[in-house]
């Protein structure tokens, strides 16, 4: 990874198109690194996730070409790179697995620093209820899939003041109902980073999240499924 945090900071600090065309087979040679580490993830999660099976490199790699239509900053390329692992891939809004480079304390970056996210993010509310619903109804397995993920703590950065509308307060599954974002975090050192076996490592510490995120997607899909039916049920009395 070190040759592609060396671009992404060489990015940050000439984020211009001269630039970037300038280095094309430098970011050429980042892109294949990327999706080399993005074929082991797929191929690896996949055995212990099944409903990442045929996922392609493309279904899971953000673009580096920022959208700056509504942005103040018209800075035309990002200094990080995404990717996510998820069933139909990164635009589906399934909970999947999140692997973020960005050089640490990058000024303008996204994040701040490298790391691992395994869950549920920015998902529509009918998504979301009924993942709260899947936690309160299964409790016991939801901590023991936190407790099971090693390495990772559950990300409080995105939480409502009190219990959303419709669910129990005072519970000790609580700070679980009251968060936007359902996902288990880990920051990644330069160490990690430049690790000769980072890939394995990743695929290692991924593996332990897919309990918790299988247990999100189950929520996930009866969601899209109970929405599906009361369109179908609309549209046929309609």
């Amino acid at each position: 990874m070190k040759k592609v945090l060396g671009f992404l900071k060489e990015l940050s600090e000439n984020n211009c198109k001269e630039w970037f065309d300038a280095h094309r087979e430098d970011w050429a040679e980042v892109r294949n690194t990327v999706s080399s580490l993005t074929e082991k993830l797929i191929s690896g999660l996949a055995s212990y996730d099944p409903d990442l099976t045929g996922l392609r490199v493309s279904d899971c790699i953000y673009r580096i070409n920022r959208d700056i239509r509504f942005s103040k900053d018209k800075s035309p390329y990002k200094t990080w790179i995404g990717i996510f692992l998820c069933p139909g891939g990164k635009k589906s809004g399934y909970a999947g697995y999140y692997l973020h480079l960005e050089n640490p304390t990058e000024e303008g970056g996204l994040l701040g620093s490298s790391m691992m996210f395994a869950g549920l993010h920015a998902a529509q509310s009918f998504i979301v209820k009924s993942v709260r619903e899947e936690i309160l109804d299964n409790c016991d397995e939801f901590t023991g899939n936190i407790s099971a993920a090693k390495g990772f703590i559950f990300d409080t950065s995105n939480t409502l003041k009190r219990t959303p509308p419709g669910f129990p307060s005072g519970t000790p599954v609580d700070i679980y109902l009251r968060s936007r974002d359902v996902g288990l975090t880990r920051t990644l050192d330069m160490k990690e980073l430049t690790c000769r076996n980072f890939a394995g490592n990743m695929l290692d510490s991924f593996k332990l999240a897919v309990p918790f995120v299988r247990q999100i997607n189950k929520a996930v899909k009866y969601a899209y499924e109970m929405k599906d039916d009361r369109f179908t049920c609309d549209g046929f009395f309609n």
